[in-house]
């Protein structure tokens, strides 16, 4: 063959760069269906074929004998290029790698170029195969703002044609096994008592190449083999062997076939099935200080505390030892979890469950006692949970719950006394044509108890709504909490639309409806419409209403009502009916077209209309004696333990003066955000938790909202924060994020900030058509309608550290089940054949599979980042900048080209990426690669006054989006010690604090990274 090929970014720069090489960027040729990319952000100016046939051509210098070649990248789709000179082949370049990399090839016997000979880049008039994610992986992201990679890709991406002095080298790629561990998988053993006569294991390992793998396993000094085999070609792998014995010495091996076609296989390992020895915490008897404030006018009584405490690594080996002391010394019952765990294996999340009296207004101390000699008493508890095979009871002492498998719902019936207090709960789903769907009409599809001890159980239920002809129109997830002695139960309803034949489902209502003897037979309903409308009884006003409900001895709350509008509560001779999505008119949500946009987007026409995927979360307490409210409360360890113990990461407390002026400029930016929620009236019950971006869009707390407020209350104390950080994180898991589709590619996406959050509830005619230019007529009108209408997902724009804060903080499973659903989506498909375009791509995605990692200890994520790191370092210029084409809003020039360079804090947000796979591997590329990255920032972008925003000279100071920057220089600095990097700290850091900001993005950029910042100045002046 007379053509060969080389890979490598760096091998291929180094070559096209060299002072003996002529190049001649593919911008400059002749283009015949290509067309000049200036709107992207590849990484280098590059054009990219329209047509079929399309060609490229240019005269040849006067340079002698020289191996004519040329860079492409090496698409998802099969490719050809034919490379003629004068018309006369001189062979055909075979892009068939498919794996997202620049590609050079080049011809390999030298040509005598004497100049003016042309030189023509000829491609098929076949146009490009169908793309099929399943081949090859996702297309890699281009940018927000450029739309071919949503519609299939990029195909015949030139960069450059080149004339060498020396043949460049050949090389192939890489096919190894890389990064393989097995490990057993047990369950958390502090939580449950594990007799499973059979254990599985977990396998993990990475392949250079997009492989579909199977492994066997059998037990050692045997030859009975077993096979588990994947489902789809990956490079990030985890299978999970089941069934296996206990306490067994098992051999294994990985077997696939190469990207030649032929099979290849690991070695023989080995693993063990035996229980991994219990971690020893040094603390053998500490005592911690847990606050419980009850912020209602009311004094609460035997209410729920739920809260999640950190710990330093290496103090507490198990949660079961410890326990709880009241004010006066008594030991109060308590029921622990653990729910994360250091490296060590010492305890880092443990959850604690007890219930506390405290007076209105107040507070109350408790004493947690923990460490190796600490045990607890074993209380009597009237919470009896027991199991059959057709269905689950929950015994509280004063209630008696019965969950059955043959009647869809949250309980089959409730009794008090031994007599029926609450008949069986009903979601009646009625569809836009009039058709009801009942969950009691459906099969459970699940029935579990998900956590059960002295104080606390939870039964999740799961199942969908089903009319008379059989067909179903949503589904429902239900965790019926009870606790010990209380006469209620707390009920989280989740509604999720998986009808995925369509985008979007339609209903006119829905209801959840209770059996309960009124003894009356008063009717008395109330409806939140609006925010600031309300009608009672027909009779219309403007107050803001409680979600309370009494029929006879039974009463409701319905938490956050009214913020959660359209909402309803009917209780009548028959019960109590709960409109979750009651009834509506048409002409209730006619607004003007801005207000449509931002608030009633979802309810237009009389109908609700949710998009695939979407939940929403409501909760519910049912029973008696709430009417003077229930809601759990919180208890908090100290600031001074929350930042000492490591578990929120590197953050130093807000209560000890050293920054008084952050502190307090903090404060008032986070009152001014909450009084904005009023103001703008940014409530709705696809809204509520939310801010609105402005031009029409919805913010879809980008940042991470929650996990900004979660690390303020862990450095103050106060608890409005904890309690914005629930709103934010719980809407974010529910709405913003795709639980559910068909598509099982889709399944974990969140969505960037869009028009109703998840986009696609109205369109603009021309949104389909790329735009490749700033003097494209279609992005013009595209800028000037405003707000972005489609609903993307993209790992620019994702974050899970919320969820992750609101599980170890509260318990909620849900939310960890999502971090970790979301987090296998990046981990997994979007590491095949991995690439990224500008470096918020790379560092969000290192920050998620890292936090997932630190959460987990499952290597596979660790592995993802592994491959993250690899393309990286690839991909790092010598400028140390990883310089791309610069996109719309980072190169401000009217005119195309565009500049080229990077955005400050895009690289900023790798850095720190960077900075969290470092910590946790100790690998000195990376630290190498941090210092380089950061002194480009320094060199380059410092001004002295301020970072320019980007590369672009006329992209000008902004102070707004330095944090990133600042923290990834923190980082460096330590690592380095160069004291250029230190003396930028301290002027950077007053701009962006002077800069804090009320609006939501803003707020939640600088809030994510500000009390790191503050804990690197803290050690700078130690």
């Amino acid at each position: 063959m007379n053509i060969q090929s080389t890979w490598g970014a760096k091998t291929i720069d180094r070559a096209v760069d060299s002072p003996s090489t002529i190049r001649v960027g593919a911008s400059d040729m002749e283009m015949d269906g290509f067309i000049d990319d200036t709107f992207g952000e590849y990484r280098q100016r590059s054009v990219v074929r329209r047509e079929p046939g399309g060609s490229l051509s240019f005269k040849a210098p006067e340079c002698g004998p020289r191996y004519l070649g040329f860079v492409i990248f090496d698409s998802v789709y099969n490719e050809e290029v034919e490379v003629t000179i004068d018309g006369v082949k001189q062979g055909t370049a075979v892009v068939d790698g498919n794996i997202q990399r620049e590609r050079l090839f080049t011809l390999t016997e030298p040509y005598d170029f004497r100049g003016e000979e042309q030189v023509r880049l000829l491609t098929p008039t076949d146009g490009d195969d169908e793309y099929d994610p399943t081949l090859h992986g996702p297309v890699r992201e281009m940018t927000p703002y450029y739309s071919q990679w949503e519609k299939g890709g990029e195909s015949y991406r030139i960069e450059c044609a080149a004339f060498f002095a020396e043949l460049p080298p050949e090389n192939d790629l890489p096919s190894d096994f890389m990064h393989i561990h097995a490990e057993p998988v047990f369950d958390e053993t502090d939580n449950d008592v594990d007799d499973a006569s059979t254990v599985s294991a977990r396998v993990t390992w990475v392949t250079t190449w997009d492989a579909r793998c199977r492994v066997e396993c059998w037990v050692e000094g045997t030859n009975e083999i077993r096979v588990f085999e994947e489902t789809g070609s990956e490079a990030n792998h985890r299978v999970v062997l089941s069934d296996l014995v206990p306490d067994t010495s098992y051999c294994y091996r990985i077997t696939a076939i190469h990207r030649d076609g032929i099979p290849v296989e690991t070695t023989v390992q080995t693993f063990e099935t035996s229980r991994p020895l219990a971690a020893l915490g040094k603390s053998a008897s500490e005592r911690l200080t847990l606050t419980v404030r009850n912020q209602a006018d009311l004094a609460l009584h035997a209410s729920p505390v739920r809260s999640g405490v950190p710990f330093p690594e290496g103090a507490l080996g198990s949660s079961r030892t410890m326990r709880l002391l009241d004010s006066s010394g008594n030991e109060v019952m308590l029921q622990t979890r653990t729910l994360g765990r250091w490296p060590d294996g010492t305890v880092k999340w443990a959850l604690v469950d007890f219930r506390a009296g405290v007076d209105a207004s107040s507070e109350a101390e408790y004493t947690l006692e923990y460490g190796s000699a600490v045990s607890r008493r074993m209380f009597e508890t009237p919470l009896r949970v027991s199991e059959d095979a057709d269905g689950v009871t929950v015994e509280t002492g004063r209630l008696q719950i019965r969950c059955d498998r043959s009647k869809f719902g949250p309980f089959l019936e409730i009794s008090r006394g031994g007599e029926k207090y609450i008949d069986c709960a009903d979601v009646v789903v009625t569809g836009a044509d009039g058709q009801k769907y009942h969950s009691t009409s459906a099969r459970v599809e699940t029935l579990e108890v998900e956590e059960r001890g002295p104080v606390h159980c939870i039964v999740r239920v799961e199942g969908g709504h089903v009319s008379e002809d059989g067909a179903s129109l949503l589904r429902s997830v239900f965790r019926v909490h009870a606790y010990a002695g209380a006469g209620y139960v707390r009920v989280d309803h989740t509604f999720e639309n998986d009808n995925s034949e369509r985008d979007f489902a339609d209903i006119a209502s829905m209801y959840l409806r209770i059996g309960a003897d009124s003894g009356s037979s008063e009717t008395r309903e109330t409806v939140q419409t609006h925010d600031d409308r309300s009608v009672v009884n027909g009779q219309v006003g403007d107050e803001r209403l409680r979600g309370y409900g009494r029929a006879g001895d039974v009463e409701v709350d319905l938490t956050d009502f009214w913020q959660q509008y359209p909402k309803s509560l009917r209780t009548s001779a028959d019960g109590i009916q709960i409109g979750l999505c009651p009834s509506i008119d048409a002409s209730d949500y006619r607004a003007d077209e801005e207000e449509e946009y931002k608030l009633y987007f979802y309810l237009r026409d009389g109908l609700y209309r949710f998009r695939e995927g979407m939940s929403k979360t409501h909760t519910i307490y049912m029973g008696e004696e709430i009417e003077d409210g229930v809601a759990p409360m919180t208890a908090q360890a100290s600031v001074e333990w929350n930042c000492a113990s490591g578990a929120f990461g590197e953050i130093t407390p807000g209560t000890n003066g050293r920054f008084p002026d952050y502190e307090k400029r903090m404060e008032k930016v986070f009152g001014e955000y909450l009084e904005d929620r009023d103001t703008d009236r940014d409530y709705g019950m696809l809204n509520y938790g939310d801010y609105f971006a402005g031009n029409r869009t919805w913010g879809n707390t980008e940042y991470d909202t929650g996990y900004v407020a979660f690390l303020q209350w862990a450095r103050t104390g106060d608890l409005k924060y904890f309690e914005e950080a629930c709103r934010a994180s719980i809407h974010h898991r529910d709405v913003d994020t795709c639980h559910v589709s068909l598509d099982p590619g889709r399944i974990g996406g969140v969505y960037r900030h869009s028009i109703g959050h998840v986009g696609e509830y109205y369109s603009y005619e021309d949104r389909a058509a790329p735009a490749v230019s700033l003097d494209d007529e279609a992005f013009k009108k595209r800028s000037q309608t405003g707000g972005v209408p489609w609903g993307t997902f993209t790992i620019s724009h994702t974050w899970i550290d919320g969820f992750l804060l609101h599980y170890f903080l509260t318990g909620d499973s849900r939310s960890f089940q999502t971090a970790v659903e979301v987090a296998d989506r990046y981990a997994g498909e979007h590491t095949r054949n991995y690439d990224f375009t500008n470096c918020r791509n790379n560092g969000w995605h290192l920050i998620l599979t890292m936090e997932t990692y630190r959460a987990t200890g499952d290597p596979f994520y660790l592995n993802a980042s592994r491959i993250i790191i690899e393309r990286t370092l690839d991909r790092q210029t010598e400028d140390g900048a990883w310089k791309r084409m610069l996109a719309f809003g980072h190169c401000m020039c009217e005119h195309p080209p565009r500049h080229m360079g990077n955005a400050g804090f895009m690289v900023g947000i790798l850095l720190v990426g960077m900075k969290f796979y470092h910590q946790t591997t100790g690998d000195e590329r990376v630290a190498e690669s941090i210092t380089r990255g950061a002194k480009w920032l320094i060199d380059v972008l410092w001004k002295g006054n301020g970072f320019q925003y980007t590369t672009c000279p006329n992209s000008g100071l902004k102070s707004e989006d330095m944090g990133q920057m600042i923290t990834g220089l923190c980082y460096a600095w330590r690592i380095s010690g160069d004291e250029r990097i230190r003396d930028v700290l301290a002027p950077a850091t007053k701009l962006l604090f002077d800069d804090l900001d009320r609006s939501g993005r803003l707020l939640s950029a600088q809030g994510r990274v500000s009390p790191n910042i503050l804990y690197e100045l803290a050690r700078l002046d130690a």
